[in-house]
């Protein structure tokens, strides 16, 4: 169970953490000179993806947190 809960959190933790890396990545792309993240279109894009998936991950992970708090009683 507790094998569980630590995945749910950590899954919760990465999907909230998520967004923000996915920020970094396309302005680190950009810098290093790949034109495909300088349109501010194409990096609403990537970011709006980053956040979706973080977003599921959230959900997923206390989905994961809740399943294991009802197998433990």
């Amino acid at each position: 169970m507790d094998g569980l809960v630590y995945l749910g959190f950590s899954l919760a933790v990465a999907g909230a953490l998520l967004p923000k890396l996915g920020r970094i990545y396309i302005s680190w792309r950009a810098m290093k000179g790949d034109r495909r993240f300088e349109d501010p279109d194409v990096y609403r894009y990537y970011f709006f993806k980053f956040r979706k998936t973080g977003l599921e991950l959230v959900v997923l992970g206390f989905i994961v947190f809740l399943i294991a708090e009802i197998m433990s009683r």
